[in-house]
């Protein structure tokens, strides 16, 4: 009966520990994932924030369109 009982625990073991590196795989596996995607997510910020801002584009019409100089009046010159 002892020898029965040691055995299915051994069993009972082995099968736990199984699982338990089945599971350390899988959360290793998702480790290396999101450490990838922070990377590219630094990356593409650190991108953006060296891009130069570019202003909207109503914005960019002002800026571009020549102002005209305001014609003088009698008494000035």
């Amino acid at each position: 009966m002892l020898e029965v009982d040691s055995r299915q625990q051994n069993e009972s073991y082995q099968r736990l520990r199984t699982l338990v590196e089945a599971e350390r795989s899988y959360h290793r596996n998702a480790l290396d994932i999101l450490d990838q995607l922070h990377s590219k997510m630094v990356a593409e910020e650190e991108a953006t924030e060296s891009s130069p801002k570019s202003l909207p584009l109503y914005l960019e019409d002002a800026y571009l369109i020549p102002k005209k100089k305001p014609i003088p009046t009698t008494g000035e010159r």
